[in-house]
């Protein structure tokens, strides 16, 4: 039969199925097809609906980020401006691939009990299979680049006894960094301005050994104050691709020491830090300044997580390969759940408008020292995040 016939043959099936889709009968003039055929002709019916010049330019003309996708979650249609969104991201939009499988999200092809872990694009499928509509904010994780916030709204579209579904989506990743940001600097800022304000209040009652004590303790949060300033604005810097690398000659055994002592002051922790006897001494070429925030974010990492005070934190580097490894290790276990989200901006076990600590550490190191940063957490080892940086960038 000739492409017209089958064309024809398609449209009068079609035209069956919509007029009555729950118990239509083959036309008497179709040969035989078995079940698997029919449905593989009725997907094909579906996905052609896509594919109409109209509804395409129409859709194309939209400045919204849209995308159509099956009942399994997988894209069908994308229109040019989330194509030209997917392009700037480095990322080859695909049919046939879920929104989160497209991006690379780390979770995407992690399975959990014959069952996908990727806990957001899966959940708007799921929302969208129970609801038949969804709307909300996600976040994706990609195993390159910055963490990803969309807005997502969709629509319904029944077609021949299935349902597709439309998703509007608006990348909100930028406002909603500013909000998280201006909530952590102003709590920070005024946490340690009102140390200080109660310290200096109480001054003139203190005895002269209590003054001594007291000078020391407000020497100690200024400068927190003032590192807690600089972290925000490198944090800022690094989100708007602001950072600038300068690299220098870094030994690093002397370098570790010099964070351990300077942040474990900072903190307030200098008794419960020690470094490993197995850490070695090695020149690397990097920069100085991101890779000492990177070593402070680890320190205050581990500080804010320890069990009790009294807990140790042990630092180490060793040399692999042609990398340098910075390791901080804590006796805290970190539970699965919280384990699948640990690098995600703004997610934190503590505090809602916190979770920048594990996020700045991967993007200093991977994206502007070119490094991986990796961890394990086991309940007999405790916690041990690792920053692998090359030996010369």
């Amino acid at each position: 039969m000739n492409s017209s016939g089958q064309s024809k043959k398609i449209e009068k099936l079609f035209k069956t199925l919509l007029d009555n889709p729950e118990n239509a009968n083959i036309p008497d003039d179709s040969p035989q097809k078995t079940n698997q055929e029919i449905q593989n002709l009725l997907s094909d019916i579906q996905r052609s609906i896509f594919s109409v010049p109209l509804l395409k330019d129409i859709l194309n003309s939209l400045k919204h980020l849209i995308l159509i996708v099956t009942p399994q979650g997988e894209i069908i249609f994308f229109n040019r401006e989330i194509e030209s969104y997917f392009n700037e991201k480095g990322v080859l939009i695909e049919e046939g691939k879920t929104p989160c499988q497209a991006l690379g999200c780390i979770m995407s092809d992690v399975y959990e009990q014959g069952e996908k872990v990727c806990h957001e694009t899966c959940g708007i499928i799921k929302r969208l299979r129970k609801e038949g509509q969804c709307t909300g904010e996600f976040t994706l994780n990609p195993k390159v680049g910055k963490i990803i916030q969309w807005s997502i709204s969709s629509t319904r579209i029944p077609i021949v006894g299935s349902d597709y579904y439309m998703l509007s989506i608006k990348d909100i990743s930028q406002q909603k960094f500013l909000e998280t940001f201006e909530n952590i600097f102003f709590h920070d800022l005024k946490n340690s301005t009102g140390n200080l304000q109660e310290l200096t209040k109480s001054l003139s009652t203190f005895s002269h050994e209590d003054k001594v004590k007291a000078e020391k303790l407000i020497q100690r949060i200024a400068s927190k104050l003032h590192d807690e300033i600089l972290s925000q604005e490198q944090l800022f810097n690094v989100n708007f691709g602001k950072v600038h690398v300068n690299i220098q000659e870094i030994d690093s055994l002397s370098f570790l020491k010099e964070a351990a002592e300077t942040y474990s002051s900072l903190y307030g922790i200098q008794s419960n830090v020690q470094i490993s006897s197995l850490s070695q001494s090695h020149l690397l070429y990097s920069d100085k300044t991101l890779l000492s925030r990177i070593l402070a974010n680890m320190i205050k990492n581990s500080a804010d997580h320890r069990s009790s005070e009294d807990e140790t934190i042990r630092l180490g580097c060793q040399k692999e390969d042609k990398n340098i490894v910075f390791w901080v290790n804590d006796s805290n276990y970190i539970p699965p759940q919280i384990q699948k989200n640990i690098f995600i901006k703004q997610h934190s076990s503590k505090n809602k408008t916190r979770g920048w600590g594990t996020y700045s550490i991967k993007i200093l190191s991977e994206k502007y020292l070119g490094g991986r940063v990796s961890f394990e957490s086991n309940e007999s080892n405790g916690t041990t995040f690792l920053v692998s940086i090359p030996i010369k960038r």
